[in-house]
This record gives C-alpha cells, sequence and structure tokens, in this order.
C-alpha cells in the first residue's frame, strides 16, 4: 500500500521512487521471511501436507 503511494507522486520526484522502492524491497523481504520460518509462527499443520488420506 505504501509502495502504490509512492509511485503515484514518483513522477514528482525522485525521492518517492526511492521510498517505493524501499517498500517492495521491504515487503518481499518479510514474505520471504514468514513463508521460509511459517511453523515458528503457527502449529496448525499444511492443508496440502496433512497426513489424513
Amino acid at each position: 500500500m505504501f509502495m502504490m503511494m509512492s509511485l503515484r507522486h514518483a513522477r514528482h520526484d525522485a525521492r518517492h521512487l526511492l521510498l517505493s522502492l524501499l517498500w517492495a524491497g521491504l515487503c518481499i523481504g518479510i514474505t520471504h521471511f514468514v513463508r521460509s520460518n511459517g511453523r515458528v509462527f503457527t502449529n496448525r499443520p499444511r492443508a496440502h501436507k496433512s497426513s489424513r488420506p
């Protein structure tokens, strides 16, 4: 959301372009971290890896 708001202003100011790239990198980093360490945050089994037939 913050990235999209900064991208709207990026055509007027290079600082907003830099901020939108920063927000995008931060969001991608958090997404990667949560996907790789998801078992730490929850102990629910994943639906596609359930042991039930």
